[in-house]
């Protein structure tokens, strides 16, 4: 199974796309929801997010950034 389909297969996974930006074609955004921060936790702890940030990792630019927000509306 592809890390897409068996992250979008966890439990606790809402929400999980990736996006290209629109002025700039080379970057990418994972946007993911997540029941709540154990859900997150459970989900970096996984095989196939481990798998994935090993293979993925000379695909990057740079550095990932990382941020985590919370649902207002």
């Amino acid at each position: 199974m592809d890390p897409v389909e068996a992250t979008r297969n966890e439990e606790r996974d809402t929400s999980y796309d990736l996006a290209a930006d629109l002025k700039d074609p080379t970057k990418f955004t994972f946007i993911e929801m997540w029941e709540d921060r154990a859900a997150i936790d459970s989900h970096s702890a996984t095989p196939h997010f481990q798998d994935f940030g090993e293979g993925a990792g000379p695909l990057f630019a740079g550095p990932l950034n990382i941020a985590l927000y919370r649902r207002v509306i």
